[in-house]
């Protein structure tokens, strides 16, 4: 069995795998490591991956490193299965690196992109099925309404909800209606292009806001929430053969 742990700026999440499918996740505030820690105490594995944005403890790490026969750390100058045209590799984060992986685990030498809507929205996309060529950065949807309050003197601070028509009759509703018809529009116009570009285009759809986001893509899309789960597990077992 194999376990894999993708420490966030805000969440701990854990992926069980066994024989190359996805058993349990689990999710964690990022300084609960006891609850971590507990979890490799339990389960019996033959192999664990970490990756972190954080700074782990130096104790949490060793009881992690010691808890199966093969542990791995997604770094920098990890090797990853596939090939990475990016001008500057060492700056491409590792949830990009994960996200794209895990569409490789999901595809069979296809043309891939992901859309991963979390705190920014990234895209990322795989031609061939083994060559990344880039994507976009762009502000996720809370991001965009925080910029809106931030920026100006009198539009509120909005929460971000399901918001059904993408026509405003107040203020909030306005805010809302922007910043989603906007990523919206983003996304659809980067998959557009690329789908003309790349034949036979597959999408795949994660991260916390994904789900806001599905309902209004007119792209034939798939929603996978453990994408980046999946894409450690395949990095460990392309670094355990």
């Amino acid at each position: 069995m194999e376990l894999v742990i993708d420490c966030g700026n805000t969440f701990i999440k854990t992926g069980l795998f066994h024989q190359n499918k996805f058993i349990e996740s689990g999710i964690f505030p990022n300084d609960e490591f006891s609850s971590i820690e507990q979890l490799v105490l339990t389960a019996s594995l033959d192999a664990i991956i970490l990756s972190s944005v954080i700074e782990l403890p130096t104790e949490f790490m060793a009881k992690i490193q010691a808890a199966a026969p093969v542990f791995l750390e997604l770094l920098q100058d990890t090797p990853i299965p596939f090939e990475n045209m990016y001008r500057t590799p060492a700056t491409l984060g590792k949830d990009r690196i994960a996200g794209v992986a895990g569409a490789m685990a999901l595809s069979s030498g296809e043309n891939v992109m992901v859309v991963d809507a979390g705190t920014c929205i990234t895209i990322d996309v795989l031609a061939n099925g083994k060559m990344y060529i880039g994507g976009s950065i762009s502000p996720g949807l809370n991001m965009r309404l925080q910029a809106m309050h931030h920026f100006t003197h009198r539009l509120p601070q909005v929460e971000l909800r399901e918001f059904a028509d993408l026509n405003g009759l107040t203020t909030e509703e306005c805010m809302l209606a922007g910043a989603l018809s906007g990523a919206v529009s983003e996304v659809d116009g980067f998959i557009d292009k690329w789908q003309n570009k790349l034949a036979g285009l597959k999408v795949y759809l994660t991260g916390g806001d994904g789900t806001i986001l599905l309902s209004h893509l007119k792209s034939n899309i798939f929603a996978e929430p453990n994408l980046i789960l999946t894409g450690l597990h395949k990095i460990l077992l392309y670094n355990a053969h």
